[in-house]
């Protein structure tokens, strides 16, 4: 049932991700700037995401700051918008370094405000505890997902973002399938008693075949070698993203980060390992100078 449930819910949002990516459409929302579908879903993304993330942390520590905790998040994403505009009119490179220093500055924001508010509230005993998952947080939904937007504005983009989007999914699919088949080993007790080694290298596997059937159909302009690798590294990245969210729920005391996804759970649950991804997409995208 439970399986049943998690393929309705891919055959409806799968096919709207798709369209997003894909989508060549934007809006004039103010003086210039310009927002696409893709952008439209990484808002979607962002506030349902950082919404769960908020209160998986609220839970481990009582004392972290809403306030400060979603305007920070907020900030960074309309930062982002501003600047992929720039992206457009300048560079990839000169756009990622503006997107960098709007991140420190915000993380600066983050660390100040959070010690600030827990001196006025005179309760100093977690302060840093506090400040530090903000900051974490920080770094986990509004930092990743404003990546998104920055790549997206690279060349061929739109083809690069789907095929990492599809290898990610399919890393997903090929620990399940693996993992119930034959999984034995766990790959980390402590932090989830249901993902497995053998899970894990069929996600692996999967990612890498995956790879060679899209290269195949022409979908990158790059060599075999490194899109192998890259299917490689994607799928390590996602599955440690994946881990990374099942150690925050773990530590939150919860099993789903959310319950919007029939199946699923939350948005974090069904997208932790493609938000991680973000990660080598833009390491990718640097070293071939803004370009995929």
């Amino acid at each position: 049932m439970n399986l049943l449930k998690r393929i309705l819910v891919a055959i409806v949002f799968i096919p709207i991700i798709i369209f997003c990516i894909k989508s060549s459409y934007s809006f004039n929302i103010y003086k210039g700037i310009n927002i696409s579908f893709f952008d439209i879903l990484m808002i979607v993304i962002f506030i349902l995401g950082n919404l769960e993330l908020y209160h998986l942390l609220k839970n481990i520590e009582p004392q972290i700051n809403g306030i400060i905790f979603l305007v920070s998040g907020l900030s960074l994403l309309i930062a982002s918008l501003f600047i992929k505009n720039a992206v457009i009119k300048i560079s990839f490179v000169y756009g990622f370094f503006l997107l960098s220093a709007s991140i420190m500055l915000i993380g600066m924001f983050i660390i100040l405000f959070s010690l600030l508010f827990s001196i006025i509230r005179h309760n100093i005993q977690n302060a840093f505890k506090a400040a530090s998952l903000s900051v974490a947080g920080f770094f986990y939904v509004p930092v990743l997902s404003s990546l998104y937007i920055l790549i997206r504005q690279t060349e061929k983009a739109d083809n690069y973002i789907l095929c990492f989007f599809i290898i990610s999914w399919m890393t997903d699919v090929g620990a399940f399938i693996i993992g119930s088949l034959i999984g034995k080993r766990p790959l980390s007790r402590r932090v989830s008693s249901n993902k497995t080694v053998e899970g894990a290298i069929g996600g692996i596997l999967f990612s890498v075949i995956t790879s060679l059937i899209l290269f195949k159909l022409g979908y990158f302009s790059v060599s075999l070698k490194s899109i192998l690798f890259l299917g490689i590294i994607l799928s390590l990245t996602g599955q440690f993203g994946d881990l990374v969210e099942s150690l925050i729920k773990r530590e939150a005391g919860v099993k789903d980060s959310g319950i919007l996804l029939a199946g699923h759970g939350g948005i974090l649950d069904a997208l932790d390992s493609t938000i991680f991804n973000a990660l080598p997409l833009l390491i990718y995208s640097l070293i071939r100078g803004g370009n995929f």
